[in-house]
């Protein structure tokens, strides 16, 4: 371990300060988890942060371990975490530094302790009002002084996010919403994603994936995202951004529209919830895309696994840094159709966006995708919206002749939706391609 790079050796003093507590010695496997993954997210080893890879290295499984029949690494994770607060509360309460295990990931967080609700006042009320904010130059994006308030109301803004889907999934375990079981049944597709005999992944965007691509200027490839090596592509970032840069990809939020319409899938599909599993894009592995059904919310550059699935669409998500603008690309164009279909108006006020679905199988032909995308957030949502109504999915399947003897054909089908407000509204379908099952 490299004790020269800053904070290693506190960080690494922390961990076996709390590994030889009363609290972790009676627990040898606790411990050699809570060592082998602090030691690797402090040495930057993500790679090796992978639930298979903890699986054969801490808890001595064979390489043929499979999580998704073994889930002894989520369940120890989940003591690890709860052991964690403890003793953050009781014997580490004096700890400046606390160590954090995102749910959702094995990578360790060093933080401090959280503010007093006192000293955030006092920081707030010292931000300049709004009207006195100057704006940032186009030839100078990133500021030796970076405005503190950008990285204070990005951050909590992406908390609130996350905070909302754990409120969602903890209100739906406590009081679950019976909805008809004719609802799914009255349009075959639901039935071609979830069913008794797979297990159905609905598969959350990245909303810190977004910001740091934003902070970076740089999309970030399925590569990138998989290895876990794209946080550190600014070249001489201010020490914010570096700091920003660094926690981001520890960090799993997704954003409300989404805790909407996982909420909405959920309620149609009542029937198989005990089947149905939410994941953030983070927590995926390529072997996963093997096998079950999964729902991917969000393009590529929220959610990067839909890059896997792009050689069988027609439409792709393009983004252009420079006039900071998205839209989707026509790989074939028809008569009358585009080339490249672009939102319309400004970041502030959006006119016109863009959304895909698209059905299709998994990776080794023995179960589904459906991909719900957006140029913008508004357009995942206005899809979203579309795709959760039985009515206007029974006229999507109808319009472009995708049910075949009950069961619905692989498809892609492109929707214009108008905003107000920021709100999409009135979605419809402007072309379409039926995909081949081959």
């Amino acid at each position: 371990m490299d004790s020269s790079q800053p904070g290693v050796e506190t960080n690494w003093g922390l961990v076996t300060r709390v590994a030889d507590s009363p609290m972790f010695q009676r627990s040898g496997r606790l411990r050699d988890l809570l060592l082998y993954v602090c030691q690797r997210s402090i040495e930057g080893r993500l790679d090796e942060l992978r639930e298979q890879r903890i699986g054969m290295d801490v808890f001595a499984r064979g390489p043929d371990f499979r999580p998704n029949e073994d889930n002894i690494v989520r369940v120890e994770a989940r003591q690890l975490r709860k052991r964690l607060e403890d003793y953050f509360s009781t014997d580490g309460k004096a700890e400046a530094i606390i160590i954090t295990i995102p749910k959702g990931a094995y990578v360790a967080a060093f933080e401090p302790r959280t503010m007093p609700l006192r000293a955030i006042d006092s920081a707030e009320a010292a931000m300049p009002p709004v009207g006195e904010a100057k704006p940032i130059s186009a030839k100078q994006p990133y500021k030796a002084n970076f405005p503190w308030a950008i990285l204070f109301c990005s951050t909590t803004v992406l908390f609130l996010a996350i905070a909302a889907w754990s409120l969602l999934r903890n209100r739906e375990s406590a009081h679950p919403i019976s909805t008809p079981k004719s609802s799914a049944q009255a349009t075959p597709l639901w039935s071609e994603l979830f069913d008794k005999d797979h297990q159905t992944y609905i598969i959350c965007a990245d909303s810190a994936l977004v910001l740091l691509q934003e902070l970076t200027k740089r999309p970030v490839t399925l590569t990138e995202y998989v290895n876990r090596n794209y946080s550190s592509k600014m070249q001489n970032p201010p020490s914010e951004v570096e700091t920003l840069l660094r926690i981001l990809p520890q960090r799993q939020y997704t954003n409300i529209s989404d805790v909407r319409l996982v909420q909405a899938i959920l309620q149609l599909n009542d029937e198989y919830r005990s089947r149905s599993v939410v994941r953030s894009a983070r927590n995926v592995e390529l072997i996963d895309f093997k096998n079950g059904n999964f729902v991917l919310l969000g393009s590529k550059r929220s959610t990067p696994w839909v890059e896997l699935f792009e050689p069988s669409l027609n439409f792709h998500f393009v983004y252009d840094a420079k006039l900071q603008r998205a839209g989707f690309s026509n790989a074939s164009p028809r008569p009358g159709e585009k080339s490249v279909y672009w939102i319309e108006g400004s970041s502030t006020q959006l006119d016109e966006t863009y959304g895909v679905i698209a059905f299709l199988p998994n990776l080794s032909h023995n179960g589904n995708i459906l991909m719900i995308q957006g140029a913008t957030g508004e357009g995942t949502e206005a899809a979203g919206e579309y795709i959760t109504s039985p009515e206007s999915l029974n006229h999507l399947l109808t319009t472009i002749h995708a049910i075949d003897n009950d069961h619905v054909r692989y498809f892609e089908a492109l929707l214009k939706s108008g905003t107000i407000a920021g709100t999409p509204k009135n979605a419809e379908i402007i072309s379409y391609r039926l995909i081949p099952a081959s």
